[in-house]
């Protein structure tokens, strides 16, 4: 009996262990898009038919890291969504617009239906 509870005292020791490292690691290294800041405006750019405009903030990571560029989609109903995250950047170069995608610093994304994040790449917005 004695046996059985020093091992469940063991695995649920180990299980709260690994659940308090997953929620810290989460806390502070699985950062989403939705939560990047938009420190300081650096331009913007509207769609030939101006339905669309992608304003980008540079967010300044501190004295340890590089700046990230924050591209912000807004449509003409005043709807926003973030749509483009890019670390390292200082600058946007280039922004081409098509009648169906945005290409941003030669990263081409579906316009309203893509999100850009240069940890996971492109993929559907929610």
């Amino acid at each position: 009996m004695r046996k059985k509870l020093k091992i469940t005292g063991i695995v649920v020791g180990i299980s709260l262990a690994v659940y308090i490292v997953w929620m810290i690691y989460r806390l502070f290294f699985l950062v989403d898009i939705n939560v990047v800041p938009k420190e300081e405006y650096i331009s913007k750019s509207t769609s030939p038919d101006q339905a669309y405009t992608v304003r980008f903030y540079r967010a300044n990571g501190g004295a340890t890291v590089d700046f990230a560029m924050l591209g912000i989609m807004e449509n003409k109903d005043g709807e926003k969504r973030r749509m483009y995250w890019e670390y390292p950047c200082r600058e946007i170069k280039e922004v081409k617009w098509s009648k169906h995608t945005v290409t941003i610093n030669g990263t081409k994304i579906k316009i309203w239906s893509q999100v850009y994040d240069f940890r996971e790449g492109i993929y559907e917005a929610e």
